[in-house]
Protein backbone atom coordinates (compact mmCIF):
# COMPACT_ATOMS: atom_id res chain seq x y z
CA UNK A 1 0.00 0.00 0.00
CA UNK A 2 2.72 1.87 0.51
CA UNK A 3 4.04 1.60 -2.38
CA UNK A 4 0.73 2.60 -3.95
CA UNK A 5 0.46 5.82 -2.30
CA UNK A 6 4.01 6.90 -3.45
CA UNK A 7 2.75 6.34 -6.67
CA UNK A 8 -0.12 8.10 -6.43
CA UNK A 9 1.63 11.52 -4.72
CA UNK A 10 4.19 11.07 -7.74
CA UNK A 11 0.71 11.24 -10.19
CA UNK A 12 -0.50 14.68 -8.31
CA UNK A 13 3.13 15.91 -8.22
CA UNK A 14 3.90 15.69 -12.31
CA UNK A 15 0.36 16.74 -12.79
CA UNK A 16 1.09 19.76 -10.98
CA UNK A 17 4.13 20.27 -12.36
CA UNK A 18 2.16 20.41 -15.84
CA UNK A 19 -0.36 22.56 -14.90
CA UNK A 20 2.37 25.41 -13.91
CA UNK A 21 4.41 24.93 -17.13
CA UNK A 22 1.32 25.07 -19.14
CA UNK A 23 -0.34 28.31 -16.75
CA UNK A 24 -0.34 31.83 -18.41
CA UNK A 25 -0.27 33.51 -14.79
CA UNK A 26 -1.01 32.74 -11.63
CA UNK A 27 -0.57 31.63 -8.17
CA UNK A 28 -0.13 28.29 -6.17
CA UNK A 29 -3.16 28.19 -4.23
CA UNK A 30 -3.25 24.43 -2.17
CA UNK A 31 -5.71 21.63 -3.17
CA UNK A 32 -6.35 18.62 -1.04
CA UNK A 33 -7.57 15.86 -3.38
CA UNK A 34 -9.06 12.72 -1.71
CA UNK A 35 -7.81 9.46 -2.39
CA UNK A 36 -8.31 6.06 -1.19
CA UNK A 37 -4.52 6.03 0.05
CA UNK A 38 -5.28 9.18 1.91
CA UNK A 39 -5.20 12.74 1.54
CA UNK A 40 -2.92 14.27 -1.69
CA UNK A 41 -2.54 18.23 -1.39
CA UNK A 42 -1.56 20.05 -4.68
CA UNK A 43 -1.20 23.47 -5.83
CA UNK A 44 -2.87 24.60 -8.42
CA UNK A 45 -2.13 28.35 -10.22
CA UNK A 46 -5.32 30.79 -9.58
CA UNK A 47 -5.77 33.73 -11.51
CA UNK A 48 -3.63 36.65 -9.96
CA UNK A 49 -3.65 39.55 -13.05
CA UNK A 50 -0.29 40.78 -11.58
CA UNK A 51 1.54 37.62 -12.46
CA UNK A 52 1.21 37.96 -16.22
CA UNK A 53 3.75 39.28 -18.25
CA UNK A 54 6.89 36.92 -17.78
CA UNK A 55 10.31 37.10 -15.53
CA UNK A 56 9.22 37.36 -11.80
CA UNK A 57 6.14 39.20 -12.44
CA UNK A 58 5.75 43.05 -12.11
CA UNK A 59 7.61 45.71 -9.83
CA UNK A 60 5.62 47.99 -7.59
CA UNK A 61 7.67 51.51 -7.82
CA UNK A 62 6.64 54.90 -5.79
CA UNK A 63 4.35 57.37 -7.16
CA UNK A 64 2.47 60.17 -6.23
CA UNK A 65 -1.25 59.02 -6.07
CA UNK A 66 -4.85 60.20 -5.89
CA UNK A 67 -7.53 57.70 -4.40
CA UNK A 68 -10.47 58.95 -5.04
CA UNK A 69 -13.06 57.07 -1.80
CA UNK A 70 -16.73 55.90 -2.80
CA UNK A 71 -17.81 58.86 0.02
CA UNK A 72 -15.72 61.44 -2.45
CA UNK A 73 -13.02 61.45 0.11
CA UNK A 74 -9.83 62.61 -1.70
CA UNK A 75 -6.20 61.29 -0.41
CA UNK A 76 -2.89 62.38 -2.07
CA UNK A 77 0.44 60.91 -1.06
CA UNK A 78 3.41 59.77 -2.12
CA UNK A 79 3.87 55.63 -1.72
CA UNK A 80 3.56 52.17 -3.77
CA UNK A 81 1.22 49.32 -4.34
CA UNK A 82 1.70 46.10 -1.96
CA UNK A 83 0.10 42.87 -2.35
CA UNK A 84 -1.85 40.35 0.48
CA UNK A 85 -3.49 37.33 -0.39
CA UNK A 86 -3.92 37.79 -4.30
CA UNK A 87 -5.40 41.69 -3.34
CA UNK A 88 -3.31 44.91 -4.02
CA UNK A 89 -3.76 48.02 -2.00
CA UNK A 90 -1.74 51.16 -1.70
CA UNK A 91 0.49 52.49 1.33
CA UNK A 92 0.73 56.34 0.53
CA UNK A 93 2.20 58.89 2.96
CA UNK A 94 0.48 62.53 2.65
CA UNK A 95 -0.15 65.07 4.61
CA UNK A 96 -2.41 63.69 7.09
CA UNK A 97 0.07 60.59 7.84
CA UNK A 98 0.31 56.94 6.33
CA UNK A 99 -2.71 55.36 5.58
CA UNK A 100 -3.84 52.04 3.22
CA UNK A 101 -6.18 51.91 0.74
CA UNK A 102 -8.10 49.31 -0.98
CA UNK A 103 -9.39 48.77 -4.36
CA UNK A 104 -13.16 48.14 -2.50
CA UNK A 105 -13.24 51.17 -0.48
CA UNK A 106 -12.47 53.32 -3.80
CA UNK A 107 -13.90 55.05 -7.32
CA UNK A 108 -10.65 55.61 -8.49
CA UNK A 109 -7.13 55.97 -7.78
CA UNK A 110 -4.77 57.87 -10.37
CA UNK A 111 -1.39 59.90 -11.16
CA UNK A 112 -0.41 62.23 -13.42
CA UNK A 113 2.26 61.00 -15.24
CA UNK A 114 4.61 62.45 -17.98
CA UNK A 115 3.17 65.43 -20.05
CA UNK A 116 0.79 66.50 -17.74
CA UNK A 117 -1.14 62.84 -18.22
CA UNK A 118 -3.57 61.37 -15.99
CA UNK A 119 -3.48 57.47 -15.65
CA UNK A 120 -6.58 56.56 -13.77
CA UNK A 121 -7.50 53.00 -12.37
CA UNK A 122 -10.57 51.74 -11.42
CA UNK A 123 -11.39 49.12 -8.99
CA UNK A 124 -11.67 45.62 -10.68
CA UNK A 125 -11.72 41.42 -10.71
CA UNK A 126 -13.81 41.77 -7.61
CA UNK A 127 -11.96 44.48 -6.16
CA UNK A 128 -8.93 42.67 -6.18
CA UNK A 129 -6.93 45.24 -8.01
CA UNK A 130 -6.93 48.61 -9.77
CA UNK A 131 -6.86 48.57 -13.61
CA UNK A 132 -4.74 51.22 -15.58
CA UNK A 133 -5.47 51.68 -19.22
CA UNK A 134 -1.70 51.82 -20.33
CA UNK A 135 -2.32 51.51 -24.00
CA UNK A 136 -4.71 52.91 -26.25
CA UNK A 137 -5.78 51.43 -29.72
CA UNK A 138 -7.27 49.03 -31.60
CA UNK A 139 -7.26 46.52 -28.65
CA UNK A 140 -6.93 49.02 -25.15
CA UNK A 141 -4.58 47.45 -22.84
CA UNK A 142 -4.89 47.39 -19.12
CA UNK A 143 -2.17 46.72 -16.34
CA UNK A 144 -2.40 46.77 -12.88
CA UNK A 145 0.29 49.73 -12.45
CA UNK A 146 0.18 53.25 -13.72
CA UNK A 147 3.01 52.58 -16.30
CA UNK A 148 2.43 53.57 -19.59
CA UNK A 149 4.08 51.15 -22.17
CA UNK A 150 4.24 48.19 -19.49
CA UNK A 151 4.31 44.27 -20.29
CA UNK A 152 2.47 43.20 -17.62
CA UNK A 153 -1.17 43.58 -19.45
CA UNK A 154 -3.72 42.63 -17.22
CA UNK A 155 -6.70 42.99 -19.29
CA UNK A 156 -8.27 43.77 -22.96
CA UNK A 157 -11.05 46.09 -24.61
CA UNK A 158 -11.88 45.98 -28.17
CA UNK A 159 -13.05 50.04 -28.54
CA UNK A 160 -13.87 52.19 -25.61
CA UNK A 161 -17.16 51.27 -23.91
CA UNK A 162 -16.70 47.39 -24.80
CA UNK A 163 -16.44 44.55 -21.86
CA UNK A 164 -13.06 44.57 -19.92
CA UNK A 165 -11.80 41.12 -20.36
CA UNK A 166 -8.97 39.20 -18.23
CA UNK A 167 -5.68 38.83 -20.98
CA UNK A 168 -6.39 34.86 -21.69
CA UNK A 169 -6.14 32.72 -24.49
CA UNK A 170 -9.57 32.30 -24.47
CA UNK A 171 -10.00 35.98 -24.62
CA UNK A 172 -7.61 36.83 -26.63
CA UNK A 173 -8.11 34.62 -29.86
CA UNK A 174 -11.95 36.36 -30.63
CA UNK A 175 -10.57 39.64 -30.70
CA UNK A 176 -7.72 38.98 -33.16
CA UNK A 177 -9.49 36.49 -35.53
CA UNK A 178 -9.74 38.81 -38.05
CA UNK A 179 -5.93 39.41 -38.11
CA UNK A 180 -3.94 35.83 -39.57
CA UNK A 181 -0.47 36.47 -37.59
CA UNK A 182 -2.05 38.00 -34.70
CA UNK A 183 -4.24 35.06 -34.36
CA UNK A 184 -1.24 32.23 -34.76
CA UNK A 185 0.61 33.76 -32.00
CA UNK A 186 -2.59 33.93 -29.85
CA UNK A 187 -2.75 30.45 -30.39
CA UNK A 188 0.93 29.48 -29.18
CA UNK A 189 -0.46 31.48 -26.14
CA UNK A 190 2.28 34.53 -27.31
CA UNK A 191 -0.27 36.90 -26.31
CA UNK A 192 1.70 40.05 -26.02
CA UNK A 193 2.74 39.47 -29.02
CA UNK A 194 -0.46 38.95 -30.29
CA UNK A 195 -1.66 42.48 -29.13
CA UNK A 196 1.63 44.29 -29.99
CA UNK A 197 0.96 43.00 -33.96
CA UNK A 198 -3.06 43.34 -33.93
CA UNK A 199 -2.49 46.94 -32.78
CA UNK A 200 0.99 48.24 -34.17
CA UNK A 201 1.73 45.48 -36.79
CA UNK A 202 5.04 44.70 -35.31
Amino acid sequence: MQIMFKKVILFFSIAFISVNVKAQFGAPMPTTIHTPYGNVTTYQNTYMPFYFGGGKGVSFKKYNYTVVLKNDYTFTGKGKMHSKKGITYLVLKGKDGEKEFYPADTKEAYIIGDGGIKISGIPSFNDSCWLFKVSEGRINEFAIVPELGTPYISAVQKGNGAPILKITKENIMPLVNDNPKALRKAEKDKLNNALDIYNHGK
